[in-house]
């Protein structure tokens, strides 16, 4: 059975953990380099995996969400804004009528 969402010790998104890891230990990298040289260009490698590593950071988060269960509502699959809810018939899988729900996420909008 899948645990998805109960582990909050680790609040980062399933499927990131090899990507965070990666630009962690670029940054521990460039830490290590700025201790040992010292100069423009250390930092400035420091500087650049810094900003990366926090966005990677920022774009899998996976914060606690306060769900509400009311009949009739429905859950979006993330934040963002409702662009568009309208009846089609979806010929391909289900083929029946079916209510198709646009949705727009941007950059810092959870996934």
């Amino acid at each position: 059975m899948n645990n998805y969402g109960k582990d909050r010790a680790w609040p980062f998104a399933e499927g990131g953990g090899s990507t965070i890891a990666f630009f962690t230990i670029l940054w521990l990298t460039a830490v290590f380099l700025w201790f040992q040289f010292t100069n423009w260009a250390a930092g400035l490698f420091l500087l650049l995996t810094t900003f990366l590593w926090l966005l990677i950071l920022y774009f899998f988060r996976d914060p606690k969400r306060a769900i509400n269960s009311k009949p009739g509502l429905v859950l979006g699959p993330g934040d963002g804004e409702v662009v568009e809810i309208k009846t089609k018939v979806e010929s391909r899988f289900l083929q029946e009528e079916v209510i198709r729900l646009s949705m727009f996420l941007d950059i810092t909008d959870v996934h």
